[in-house]
C-alpha cells in the first residue's frame, strides 16, 4: 500500500474513475465534481472528515457498490490520497489544475466541476461564508 502523502498516478486516477461510475446513483460524482468538492471543502476554515463527505460522493444517501471490503479500503485509501494531494497544492503556490473533461466536441464545459464546488461549498461547516 502506498503512503497516504504520496500523490496518485493515472492508473489510480483510472481506477477510481471505474469505480465511481459503477453507482447506480445518478447523482454520484465523476472526478471532476469530485475535485470541485474537494477543492471547497480543503478551503473550508474548519476541517471536515472523510466520515462527512464520504457518504456525498455516491449522492448522499449510501457509500458506494464495492466486489469485497478489500476494493472498498482501496477506493478510500485513493480518496483520501487524492484528498491530501489537493490539499497540498491549495496550501502552496502550484497552480489547481483540476480534472475538467471534454465533450465529444472537445469543449471543457466545467459544469460537473461547478456542481463539485457547489456541493463542496453547501457541505462545508458553517457554509464557508
Amino acid at each position: 500500500m502506498a503512503s497516504l502523502d504520496q500523490p496518485l498516478s493515472d492508473a489510480e486516477y483510472a481506477r477510481i474513475a471505474v469505480m465511481l461510475e459503477r453507482s447506480r446513483d445518478k447523482r454520484a460524482m465523476n472526478l471532476e465534481m469530485l475535485d470541485g468538492f474537494f477543492a471547497a471543502l480543503i478551503c473550508s476554515p474548519d476541517m471536515v472528515p472523510p466520515s462527512e463527505y464520504l457518504r456525498e460522493i455516491w449522492g448522499g444517501d449510501r457509500v458506494g457498490e464495492f466486489q469485497n471490503e478489500a476494493e472498498m479500503q482501496e477506493f478510500f485509501d485513493l480518496v483520501i490520497r487524492h484528498w491530501n494531494s489537493l490539499a497540498r497544492t491549495l496550501n502552496s503556490n502550484e497552480p489547481f489544475l483540476p480534472f475538467v473533461f471534454e465533450d465529444d466536441a472537445g469543449v471543457a464545459h466545467g459544469k460537473r466541476l461547478g456542481a463539485g464546488l457547489h456541493a463542496g461549498h453547501e457541505n462545508a461547516p458553517r457554509g464557508m461564508g
